[in-house]
């Protein structure tokens, strides 16, 4: 999340297309998110099995990608607070 957060202060993404995206994953993150992912709806399978998709991810949580989660715990509740890693 750092680099997210240097990056769109450092206004390297597009006001119009990325930076809202971006912006919506940081404050996800910030309210206690654990990870979010950003991609189009066609292409959601795809993202989900790690092929494509922005993944950003809170400090200490490990960088996993969908299908390494439902290997290593399970089906993933992505807005559990009871997670913890």
């Amino acid at each position: 999340m750092a680099e997210a957060k240097r990056h769109f202060a450092d206004n390297q993404f597009d006001k119009g297309s990325m930076g809202p995206k971006i912006q919506a994953v940081i404050e996800f993150l910030e309210g206690g998110g654990w990870m979010g992912l950003i991609t189009n709806p066609p292409n959601i399978g795809r993202a989900l099995a790690g092929e494509t998709g922005t993944f950003i991810v809170r400090e200490g949580v490990p960088a996993f990608t969908f299908p390494q989660l439902r290997r290593t715990y399970g089906s993933p509740h992505i807005n559990r607070q009871d997670d913890k890693f």
